[in-house]
């Protein structure tokens, strides 16, 4: 039965059989460790994985692998950008029990190059590839769920084969905004930016959004089209309009990606359509996706509004 679990792929939380195993002893695991550069090396095991199936499909796990430890083999390589911190990459994950060759989960996966954000396993598995590289890895499973993690159904000895098609590596650039600047609407907050790009909003007290979402963009970029569906890349921070305490930054941090669909229906409604590079400042009361008890949860009164700007750096 297929699965599509993510919560293996993020740190927090930590994303996403009946076949006989084949006769004769496994050998002991063999190689792996990193090298000098802190990248991941080949195994035995890793190197005697063998999958099915066209680059960024679904794949068909061909060999059957048990390894106690965690191993890194590049089964093809590409010739495209490198990962590097930031990097926004984009690929498909495939992952199977190695004793049975039965699916784990399948399923696209769009992440920040952070060994904050990726659960170690993932970085491991990422870290020093390129675009167009078939990585496979293997590990007891517990390194990838936790102890317990696989819910009875996979133990926690068990051997999980990670094969990842890594489709594209987006860079965040200068990992801000970059484009015409046009002045704001009136009703909107002033928002001045320092030399690195970080926002500063000033005078949110006196913003006057009203009864839905009002949005602008305070900077209009070159790039594509934000397309309903797409996963964005980001640099945002919120404010409360009436006090100033700051929300969420990820200034301080890393640029986040998310699917735009699954956003705040405000912000979904406010970056659907703007263009990559822009900067758009949002402001979001109770009606745009907030609910009373939320906003009390965060020391907030019900009738506060949320003034959000968004550098939006990549989308796909």
């Amino acid at each position: 039965m297929k699965r599509t679990r993510t919560r293996a792929l993020a740190t927090a939380p930590v994303a996403l059989l009946a076949l006989t195993l084949l006769m004769g002893c496994s050998p002991a695991d063999q190689g792996g460790g990193v090298d000098a550069d802190g990248c991941a090396l080949p195994g035995n095991k890793s190197d005697a994985v063998r999958v099915t199936g066209d680059f960024g499909t679904e794949l068909k796990l061909d060999s059957r692998v048990s390894a106690q430890s965690f191993q890194r083999t590049v089964m093809q390589s590409g010739d495209g950008a490198p990962v590097e911190a930031g990097s926004w990459f984009v690929g498909k994950l495939n992952i199977f029990v190695g004793e049975s060759g039965n699916v784990y989960t399948q399923e696209e996966s769009r992440f920040v190059m952070s060994s904050e954000r990726l659960a170690p396993w993932y970085y491991s598995m990422v870290n020093c590839a390129s675009e167009g590289d078939r990585i496979a890895s293997v590990m007891p499973a517990v390194d990838m769920l936790g102890p317990g993690g696989g819910g009875g159904e996979i133990a926690d000895d068990d051997t999980l084969v990670a094969v990842l098609d890594l489709g594209a590596v987006l860079s965040p650039g200068a990992g801000r905004a970059v484009g015409a600047e046009q002045a704001l609407p009136a009703g909107f907050p002033g928002v001045a930016v320092d030399a690195n790009g970080v926002p500063s909003i000033a005078d949110a007290a006196g913003a006057a959004p009203g009864a839905s979402v009002q949005f602008a963009a305070r900077i209009v970029g070159e790039g594509p089209v934000v397309e309903p569906g797409q996963t964005v890349l980001a640099h945002y921070r919120s404010v409360v309009a009436r006090t100033g305490t700051v929300l969420d930054d990820t200034w301080t941090a890393t640029a986040l990606a998310f699917p735009v669909d699954q956003a705040l229906p405000g912000l979904a409604e406010s970056l659907t359509g703007q263009t990559v590079g822009s900067q758009v400042v949002v402001m979001v009361p109770s009606a745009g996706g907030y609910q009373p008890d939320e906003f009390e949860s965060r020391g907030m009164r019900a009738d506060d509004i949320v003034v959000y700007v968004v550098d939006i750096l990549d989308a796909g």
